[in-house]
Parts: structure tokens; sequence; C-alpha cells
């Protein structure tokens, strides 16, 4: 739909963020890290796939940032 015709030869293990919806509604992760996992997935392979430089790369990093700062409160509320 998006003309992304060379995303598969590029991102070997695709992730999205309504996968890990679908995943987290059905209980499908065994626990936070294996949550945390695939939302770092989709960070890396959007930055990975795309220009540095591309609006699309700083609006990943971004919210790759904001998500480690709240996991990581979210584990340090935990022990």
């Amino acid at each position: 739909e998006l003309g992304l015709f060379d995303y598969l030869e590029i991102i070997k293990n695709p992730m999205d963020l309504t996968t890990v919806k679908n995943k987290c509604e059905t209980k499908q992760y065994q626990d936070v890290f294996d949550f945390a996992y695939d939302m770092r997935l989709i960070w890396r392979n959007c930055i990975t796939y795309n220009q540095d430089g591309c609006v699309v790369v700083d609006i990943a990093k971004r919210y790759q940032k904001l998500f480690e700062e709240r996991f990581s409160r979210i584990l340090s509320q935990c022990v």
C-alpha cells in the first residue's frame, strides 16, 4: 500500500504497533521484557529502513527515548 516493496528484503523481523496491541489483548506476552523487545524492534526497524535525518527516523528516535524512560520508571517501581 505504501510502496515499500523492498521492506522485507531489508527488515528480516517486522513488527508494528497493531501487532503489539493484538499481542497484549490476547495475552501473548510472557512478561514485560517480551513486550519491550517488540517495542524496541519497532524503533530499530524504522531507523534501519529509513534514511538518517528523515522525519520518520527523528520521530522514531523520540518515541524510542520516551519508551525507554517510561519503561525504566516502571521497572524501578517493581523492585
